[in-house]
């Protein structure tokens, strides 16, 4: 888990745990059972919301993966947050979105050359 998010998730169990057993639930106290659930009660009015057009949950993951990439995340430790099989997995799905002129080539070399 990332540890920013940790205590977000800590300061729901406070709110929700000694209702039910699960983290998340719906405004009578229920779990979510799946996908469909979640974008019926809590996905679609969010997106409402926010004036998004509406797209599929799932696309928060390729948000969520695609943004760590470009942000200079070990591809290694993304793959694996993921649950890909491998970097290469990552790479090949997620390389295409990342702007590649947002990020300095090279910078290691300043760091270990003298120039006093």
């Amino acid at each position: 888990m990332i540890d920013a998010v940790i205590e977000f998730f800590q300061n729901q169990y406070e709110l929700t745990g000694s209702k039910n057993s699960y983290v998340f639930l719906t405004k009578t106290d229920n779990s979510f059972y799946d996908a469909k659930t979640i974008r019926a009660h809590s996905w679609m009015r969010t997106l409402k919301e926010a004036n998004i057009e509406y797209r599929p949950l799932y696309q928060t993951r390729h948000s969520f993966a695609s943004q760590m990439i470009q942000n200079g995340e070990d591809i290694i430790w993304v793959a694996s947050m993921l649950g890909h099989s491998s970097p290469k997995m990552t790479l090949d799905k997620y390389a295409k979105y990342v702007k590649s002129e947002t990020k300095k080539r090279g910078t290691f070399i300043s760091n270990v050359m003298c120039t006093e």
